[in-house]
Formats: structure tokens, sequence, C-alpha cells
């Protein structure tokens, strides 16, 4: 047991974790290690999930300004349209975040989404 005081210290709860697996036996000391192995899988796993929602939370963001920015510019948007601008990849995003200039009419956005990606 580290003394209170103490126990912020990294190198003597490294130095008590070593000593504490010198007294275990090598059946124990393999289902520590086993343990320790699926908890790090486990952290991994949570990290991605957590890496994977932000850049969708992204993604998501990024097409609603579109379409925001789409309707202010061409007036209500339809439901189909604003499908097809939420199933674009990230990429496709920027490309349809730039060309945004460049539609004057409905007309202009629907052909500029039935291009295919460069």
């Amino acid at each position: 047991m580290i003394p209170s005081p103490m126990q912020g210290v990294p190198e003597l709860n490294k130095a008590m974790n070593i000593a504490n697996r010198a007294n275990l036996n090598l059946e124990e000391l393999e289902d520590l290690e086993k343990r320790e192995m699926f908890l790090c899988d486990q952290i991994g796993a949570v990290l991605k999930g957590i890496e994977e929602g932000l850049e969708q939370g992204r993604q998501q963001g990024q097409a609603q300004l579109i379409v925001r920015q789409l309707t202010r510019k061409l007036g209500e948007l339809s439901p189909e349209t604003i499908a097809e601008i939420d199933r674009l990849s990230h990429v496709q995003l920027e490309q349809l975040s730039e060309a945004i200039f460049e539609f004057d009419r409905p007309e202009d956005l629907e052909q500029g989404l039935r291009q295919p990606p460069n």
C-alpha cells in the first residue's frame, strides 16, 4: 500500500504494480495479462466508436449547413434532394459546398448532384 501523499507519484505506482505481479503464480499472471489485453481492446473499440460517431456528426452537420445555404439561395428543397445531400460522402459535401456559388436555379443543383464525383 502506498501512503496517500505519495499515491500521485507514477513511478511508485509502477513499482507497486511490478511488485504485485511478482507475487502472482504463472496462472494468475497469465489471467491478469489476458484481462489487461481485453480491457485494452475494449478501450480501443470504445475510442474507435467515439471517433466514428464524431466523424458522422461532423458530416451530418456539414450536410445540414449546405441544405440551409441552398434553401436560402434557391428556395425550399424537395425532401428527395435533401435525402440525396444527406447521403453524400465527406468529399462530395466539400465539393457541393464550393459549387453552391455556381447554382442559380434548383435545376443547377439537381444537375450538380447527378454529376459523378471528381
